[in-house]
């Protein structure tokens, strides 16, 4: 509670607020996940091929296995995206058959920080999310996003056996998305 507080005194800089329930759908943004590019069939779905370079970033934390998973068309066993995060680097592979097809890999970090992506082949559909592989695709507005904390207000409240309790409420409002 009070680092809340102290952000909302403006004595932290920036907070930022991480949804565990958003991270278990996507960490990146709609607008990152696809592309303009040839139509590639995601989750049953034609969405825009991203373009190939630099790719999204993400924000991953400590210890949370993360899967980065995608639609191909690239020829099977070509490397389609590569990631570097702690100076890991996963390597994302088409798998076999023909058509789109769901490509993923598993990582899970051993310290926070930016995971960097590198898109080398046709791919759209790109997510990176905690859980496990689960062939769907799903976009979230990502996390964690910049928030602004409302002083928090405090509510005393007596229980029965004479001890004072207070509760906190608390108002984050979305200001922004981290520049990483």
């Amino acid at each position: 509670m009070r680092m809340l507080a102290y952000a909302a005194q403006g004595v932290i800089a920036e907070c930022y607020l991480y949804d565990v329930a958003v991270a278990r759908q996507n960490l990146l943004r709609s607008s990152e996940c696809v592309g303009t590019g040839s139509p590639v069939l995601v989750d049953g779905v034609p969405l825009g091929a991203l373009a190939t370079g630099t790719g999204p970033r993400a924000y991953l934390l400590t210890g949370r296995k993360v899967i980065i998973s995608c639609w191909t068309t690239a020829t099977v066993g070509a490397t389609v995206l590569t990631a570097s995060h702690g100076g890991n680097t996963i390597t994302l592979t088409a798998p076999p058959g023909t058509g789109a097809r769901y490509a993923y890999a598993i990582y899970t970090p051993r310290a926070e920080g930016v995971l960097t992506t590198n898109i080398v082949a046709t791919l759209s559909g790109l997510r990176i999310h905690e859980g496990a592989p689960d062939k769907h695709f799903q976009t979230t507005q990502g996390t964690p996003c910049l928030v602004e904390v409302q002083d928090p207000s405090e509510t005393l409240q007596m229980v029965a056996d004479g001890q004072t309790r207070i509760d906190y409420q608390v108002t984050l409002t979305e200001v922004g998305q981290p520049n990483f």
